[in-house]
Formats: C-alpha cells, sequence, structure tokens
C-alpha cells in the first residue's frame, strides 16, 4: 500500500498511514497519537426481518437474513430453535453434526434442528444470501458458539 499524508489548517492533525492503518500526528507537538484501524465489514452478518410470537407456547418466529461473504464462514454453532432456510444467493456448505457435508445452491432449502451443531462455510466467488426461518424458544439468543 502506498503512503499518504493529508494535513488539516493551523495546529491540526496530520494524518500519515496505509489503506488499513492510520497513524495521526499532532502539527504542533509531532506526537503521534493513537492508532486508528480502519474497520473492515463484518464477513458473515445476520438481519432480523421478523420476529413474532407464535401460537405454540413459549415459542416465536423468526425471519433472518444471511449474507456470508465469499471465503467466510459462521464458525461452529448452535441454536435453540429449529432451523428452516432457503439459498437465495450463491451456495452454502454445511457442516451438520451427525449429517455429511452437504453444499446448498440457489433455491435449495435445508433444515437444522435444535442443539444440533453446524457450521455454514461460503467456498464460493460471490456472497451467499439466505433467508432463515427459526421457531425459537422465547427470550432466549438465537445462537451459540458450539462448545
Amino acid at each position: 500500500c502506498a503512503r499518504y499524508a493529508l494535513k488539516t489548517g493551523r495546529g491540526g492533525v496530520v494524518v500519515l498511514g496505509h489503506l488499513r492503518h492510520l497513524s495521526l500526528i499532532d502539527n504542533r507537538t509531532h506526537e503521534q497519537l493513537p492508532a486508528v484501524y480502519a474497520q473492515e465489514p463484518p464477513k458473515v452478518t445476520r438481519k432480523v426481518l421478523l420476529k413474532q410470537d407464535t401460537t405454540i407456547p413459549d415459542r416465536e418466529a423468526v425471519v433472518i437474513a444471511v449474507e456470508l461473504q465469499s471465503g467466510s464462514e459462521e464458525g461452529r454453532h448452535t441454536h435453540p430453535a429449529e432451523l428452516y432456510a432457503v439459498v437465495q444467493e450463491g451456495t452454502l456448505l454445511l457442516e451438520s453434526e451427525g449429517k455429511e457435508t452437504v453444499t446448498y445452491k440457489v433455491g435449495d432449502a435445508f433444515y437444522v434442528a435444535p442443539g444440533k451443531v453446524h457450521n455454514g462455510k461460503n467456498n464460493g466467488t460471490i456472497t451467499t444470501r439466505l433467508t432463515a426461518f427459526m421457531v425459537a424458544e422465547k427470550g432466549k439468543p438465537l445462537s451459540a458458539p458450539a462448545k
């Protein structure tokens, strides 16, 4: 990465840095201020689209949009919920406890039972987008890292 410098007005701050690491230098004292790191966007994102009580006692329905950037994975985790998902774009390699590893493509749907350890990976070259539906235990976190 090329180095660059940016000066602000009188008594301002000089910014020296690279694409991912910036150093701030005080113009007056020439002291380096604490480093600022450019934040990378998350590789896996989840957006709750709907959370609704159900007629099943102590359960709620949750619809989630999930995106996995190329080369990313969710990490081994579980849900206190029944999970149903449909691949909207890209492909998803799903490792699931007690099952063979399967690659799902656009239009494919899958199910993961409550408490089953699983991990979704995007080994493709484009972002994978899923729509997930859960019937979850009300008031519990939707996901937990596997032990």
